[in-house]
């Protein structure tokens, strides 16, 4: 029994640590840096070169990170929680009441509701960045035409994701776990402005003749 009842505690534990210190803070940054590369592209490089490719790394992580622990043939993903929960839930209610059927269900139906959001991530990840498929890997470009959504999709799953994880944190801790998404989006444009300035310093400093 107490094999059991730890395993699905760390197992809620991992999982709520990719899908909050992972998952959703990155997303948060991407949708910040790339806001600023769509206002100000030009500002936004000239003070952070490399910002373009981080924002595009940001978003292959997501991609693959989202569809790692929404993959239904996989341990260690929400599916494989839900999986444990119900097979183990006699045991397990007796030290977390609050767990029962009619919650799984919910979350079973949850993720079902973003199936199709999770098959776009999915043909997205097999065709180039797991697979490498020669339409897009000599045309990363056709990624943005073909998947235009692929961020909506994100946060999508994302949202159901957050909703099963603190249901079961709740049902371990008794609270629910704060979402800092917000503080990481503000911050990304804090992060933008301080290194505009800093880069507008540094010119007017070694290159004062030039014009910057």
């Amino acid at each position: 029994m107490s094999n059991i009842t730890d395993n699905y505690k760390l197992i809620v534990d991992r999982l709520e640590h990719i899908i909050y210190d992972n998952i959703v803070v990155k997303l948060a940054s991407y949708s910040g840096f790339n806001k600023s590369l769509n206002d100000d592209y030009e500002g936004s490089i000239k003070s952070f070169p490399l910002l373009f490719y981080i924002v595009e790394s940001l978003q292959v992580d997501n991609v693959l990170t989202v569809y790692k622990i929404v993959h239904n043939r996989e341990e260690r993903t929400i599916h494989y929680l839900l999986k444990y929960a119900k097979e183990n839930i006699s045991i397990l209610s007796t030290k977390y009441p609050n767990l029962s059927t009619d919650i799984l269900i919910k979350h079973e139906k949850a993720l079902a509701d973003v199936a199709e959001h999770v098959n776009r991530i999915k043909t997205q990840r097999d065709k180039y960045y797991a697979h490498s498929d020669k339409e897009y890997f000599l045309e990363p470009g056709n990624l943005l035409m073909d998947f235009p959504n692929t961020y909506d999709d994100l946060v999508n799953i994302s949202i159901k994701l957050q909703g099963v994880i603190s249901d079961h944190r709740e049902i371990v801790y008794g609270n629910r776990r704060v979402c800092i998404s917000d503080f990481v989006y503000l911050n990304t444009f804090r992060t933008i402005e301080f290194l505009k300035d800093a880069s507008k310093e540094w010119h007017n400093k070694y290159r004062p003749n030039e014009p910057y």
